[in-house]
């Protein structure tokens, strides 16, 4: 949907409602503007972007070459770290769905952007990464890997998707493979594509224009993400870790496992150590001195939930862990089963979206629903009622004295404001994909 005339110029008055109403936090960035757009009412401005408070929810990171790439649900952050313990804003580029995964190859990076499909970003660089290409997919992309000019593209609604990404600016489909049940993350190692999808599939890519499978393992529940190491598979699952043997590639099987309070939704191996990104409860170290039988040996608490973790001793001897809200943690892991916090990078508020109407803004404020604030006071905007709703406020829209907010999972709410100071629902849409815009 598209914002109001009246919405589009309340920016400037947004930038300072949010550290009114979250203790001072500033704009994201204070690095040069890195986009123009001129709003369109009874006057036009031209407003600089100089940052935002809007970037929430990190899904995915990779280092390379002294960079950490996080894929937001915004789109795509680039943080220094020369100093590892402590990144450093570089730049913002937003993107047009919700990316949750991503892979850089030569400084290239491919996003895997929900609805958007795959988005093609240049990285050469760092401080104004350039969107060069994408691929609409025909559903919601959730995963990419990378190998040679092959990039392999999980769409939840299609299955398998291979791209020729050998001139990066024209992603080109060669291949696909659509027999596959909640497909989720795919890895793609010699030639064989491991893909999550409500259990494992195992797929001969050596022509990637034919992809065939080889092997099927089922489970009977989610698997969000894996991890292959040598001859074994570890399966992050909504229940914990499964470890397949697939040193007969025809035939998986589970050959150990691990349960766990929270589902697992990232995982990384630093030398016979298993660290899980595992939700709201924080991150698990399991030791693998039995890589068939992992047993717990630690864990760290997360300010919310772990989305993801990574870490490459090439580029730093720390961890990264994805806490979906607030912050990526810089996690030393000297003592393995004691991660110890080093540093941070603070994501600066849950603030998603706001429109005005008269005297009064309305936010979305993510997990914490749609704030009504009085502004006939520009120095003094005043919080007035705030209404919970089931999903996640993330964006919202203003016609005439009804508004539409997309609230994630929870489809689509649409509120009537003849009584600004009170919200009263006027109807509700569920929707099968996460409503975002």
């Amino acid at each position: 949907m598209q914002p109001s005339a009246s919405y589009r110029c309340f920016w400037p008055i947004f930038l300072w409602i949010v550290p009114l109403l979250w203790g001072g936090c500033g704009s994201a960035s204070n690095e040069a503007p890195l986009e123009e757009v001129s709003a369109g009412s009874t006057q036009t401005a031209e407003i600089s972007y100089l940052g935002s408070t809007l970037w929430t929810g990190v899904n995915d990171i990779h280092l390379a070459d002294g960079h950490a790439f996080c894929a937001y649900y915004n789109g795509l952050v680039v943080l220094s770290l020369a100093d590892p313990s402590t990144p450093r804003l570089v730049s913002l580029l937003r993107l047009p769905g919700s990316a949750l995964d991503l892979a850089v190859s030569e400084e290239i990076a491919y996003v895997a952007d929900g609805h958007a499909g795959l988005q093609v970003v240049d990285l050469s660089n760092p401080a104004a990464p350039r969107k060069i290409g994408a691929y609409a997919s025909a559903g919601y992309v959730t995963s990419v890997w990378v190998a040679g000019d092959f990039a392999y593209l999980i769409d939840r609604e299609v299955g398998l998707i291979v791209l020729d990404v050998s001139d990066p600016a024209t992603p080109t489909p060669v291949g696909r493979f659509t027999d596959l049940e909640c497909p989720a993350a795919v890895a793609v190692r010699e030639g064989v594509a491991y893909v999550a999808a409500c259990g494992l599939s195992l797929l001969d890519v050596s022509d990637p224009a034919d992809p065939r499978e080889i092997g099927r393992l089922r489970l009977p529940v989610r698997v969000n993400r894996l991890l292959v190491r040598e001859r074994l598979a570890y399966l992050a699952t909504d229940t914990g870790i499964k470890v397949v043997n697939i040193t007969d590639e025809s035939q998986p099987i589970v050959s150990g496992s691990y349960n766990t309070p929270e589902p697992v939704l990232g995982l990384h191996v630093v030398g016979t150590h298993l660290y899980l990104a595992n939700g709201k409860a924080g991150v698990t170290v399991l030791s693998l001195a039995n890589p068939l039988a992992p047993g717990f040996a630690g864990s760290y608490p997360t300010a919310s939930a772990a989305n993801q973790i990574t870490g490459d001793p090439a580029v730093s001897p720390y961890l990264y862990v994805a806490d979906e809200v607030t912050r990526i943690d810089v996690l030393s892991v000297e003592e393995p089963a004691l991660p110890r916090e080093v540093g941070r990078h603070e994501i600066p508020s849950v603030v998603q979206d706001v429109a005005v109407l008269g005297d009064y803004a309305f936010v979305a404020n993510f997990t914490d629903g749609l704030q009504v604030i009085d502004i006939s006071d520009p120095n003094d905007p005043l919080p007035l009622n705030r209404i919970d709703t089931e999903g996640e406020a993330l964006e919202v829209a203003i016609d005439g004295t009804t508004l539409y907010l997309a609230d994630g999972s929870n489809g689509l709410l649409i509120f009537d404001l003849s009584d600004p100071l009170d919200p009263s629902p006027a109807g509700h849409f569920a929707t099968h994909e996460p409503v975002q815009h």
